[in-house]
């Protein structure tokens, strides 16, 4: 299931222009307004007998069309942690281009992560990893993936990248 908190965003780095959503070629294209959606307090919506609309269980992928961790999102972000520690029956998926915002916009409470999060880095290219990687290894989460997407040159997987997320 996929859950957008909010909507909106912008070029960040060269897999951008290859976007599915917002790229040239989407139909979004342009749209980089940061917005909050209709379906922002969507894990916590209940139905008239009291219990939740989306069954626990589940995994809730977020920001697949934005970026979790955008600045323009920061005084929404406090509502959506609480939200995800309230639903500790769901898993989140968090995608992000931006992990390098990552410490700065985590919950007070976050210690070595929230059990229900799974936190995703994208890269695109050999230098994109190389800088982004090492900000990943280091986040406190209890999962994490680095999806090679959308790769644009061949990449090399460093062995250091595993030795730091065994480290964790």
């Amino acid at each position: 299931m996929n859950w957008e908190p909010w909507t909106g965003c912008y070029a960040y780095s060269d897999g951008c222009a290859n976007c599915y959503f917002y790229g040239p070629h989407a139909k979004r294209y342009g749209q980089n307004e940061i917005s909050k959606t209709d379906k922002f307090n969507w894990p916590i919506r209940k139905k008239k007998k009291g219990e939740y609309n989306i069954k626990g269980g589940k995994i809730l992928a977020s920001c697949l069309a934005t970026d979790f961790f955008l600045s323009e999102a920061d005084e929404w972000r406090a509502d959506v942690w609480a939200m995800i520690r309230e639903r500790q029956d769901i898993d989140f998926l968090i995608l992000t281009k931006r992990i390098d915002r990552f410490m700065v916009s985590l919950p007070t409470d976050w210690g070595d992560g929230y059990d229900n999060v799974n936190i995703g880095c994208t890269v695109e290219t050999q230098d994109i990893a190389d800088d982004r990687l090492p900000l990943f290894c280091h986040t406190r989460s209890s999962a994490g993936l680095s999806p090679f997407r959308p790769c644009l040159r061949r990449l090399t997987y460093r062995p250091i990248y595993t030795e730091f997320r065994t480290l964790r």
